[in-house]
């Protein structure tokens, strides 16, 4: 970049040199825009041509690092039971499917226990919760919710109502 710089400070140095007023009656020659351009194009030519300078390296001498000696960490208990996380607040229901009514809600963040699984005729899964706080226990659609803990470890509910 600063290369540039130095050919356009050079094409105007040229060029305000040729334009200084003064006339040929001076007794000094005066420049023509061709050999304004010839001077400028001889200019960038030899900076495409000059040489970029090319940085040294410097070598690195390997030191000796301590490794920290640290504590192994503890492995983290799986939960006996499953947790439901809720993702949003998610609908509680009387039942497994969008048929059942709504009776509470499973706000975004709450934590309940997963005692059952449904899957219903349209292929969703529907998780029974049984609330670790306030609220009632019913069922919520599988997706509202992350799950921590081994949901195969849960049965699978047989529902005698459809709910409607």
């Amino acid at each position: 970049m600063r290369v540039r710089w130095i050919v356009v400070a050079g094409i105007i140095a040229v060029l305000t040199t040729g334009c200084s007023g003064r006339s040929a009656s001076d007794g000094e020659s005066t420049l023509t825009g061709e050999d304004v351009i010839r001077t400028a194009e001889a200019i960038a030519a030899a900076t495409l041509q000059a040489a970029t300078p090319i940085p040294t390296s410097i070598p690195v001498t390997p030191t000796d690092t301590e490794i920290p000696i640290t504590d192994t960490p503890m492995p983290t208990a799986t939960p006996s039971v499953p947790i439901a996380v809720s993702l949003y607040n998610a609908n509680v229901r009387s039942g497994p499917g969008e048929s059942y009514g709504v009776i509470d809600f499973f706000m975004e963040g709450a934590e309940a226990q997963i005692t059952g699984q449904y899957l219903d005729d349209q292929s969703m899964s529907w998780l029974y919760l049984e609330r670790i706080g306030e609220g009632k226990d019913g069922w919520i659609f599988y997706g509202s919710a992350t799950i921590y803990g081994d949901i195969d470890t849960v049965p699978f509910l047989v529902i005698e109502d459809s709910g409607n």
